[in-house]
């Protein structure tokens, strides 16, 4: 049987120096609403001091995915977590968040994760929650008006070892 292997990836910690920027600010555009989109923003977030971010790469070298996590040490908060459409449901983004919390909390010590996720963002909640996040808490009007946010949480001090 043969394997199919068009959706392999592979994560890289981005720097400054790789040529992914390009792909991230447009599949910020492309997801997101204007509204909701960091696409003007992105190159001067991840260029902070406490900002991890990592790619999911493609076989064509083009990202497939991104998260960008804020790091102050005691807490990884997962500010964007994106999948390009075609490789949604294969994993990326569950390996993309396990790696953000495996780094922050073997590297950076840190004892916790945070996320904030749109209320009716089923798919990204299933997923948060099946990962072990747990609600801690509603933030009304979030995104806009009429929109609220669920502010979740996770303990990942037994990733340090």
């Amino acid at each position: 049987q043969e394997v199919d292997n068009s959706y392999c990836f592979t994560l890289e910690k981005f720097s400054g120096q790789n040529n992914y920027i390009f792909d991230i600010v447009n599949l910020e555009k492309k997801i997101f609403s204007k509204n909701d989109s960091w696409a003007e923003t992105v190159t001067s977030e991840i260029k902070k001091r406490n900002i991890l971010t990592t790619v999911a790469i493609d076989k064509h070298k083009k990202v497939c995915g991104y998260i960008i996590c804020n790091n102050t040490g005691i807490n990884l908060h997962v500010s964007k977590i994106a999948v390009r459409e075609d490789f949604r449901r294969r994993g990326v983004a569950k390996s993309l968040m396990e790696n953000a919390m495996r780094t922050a909390a073997r590297e950076r010590r840190s004892c916790s994760s945070t996320l904030h996720v749109a209320i009716d963002n089923v798919p990204a909640i299933s997923l948060y929650k099946s990962m072990g996040y747990s609600e801690d808490g509603r933030l009304v009007d979030y995104y806009r008006p009429g929109r609220d946010a669920l502010k979740l949480l996770i303990d990942i001090t037994h990733l340090k070892n």
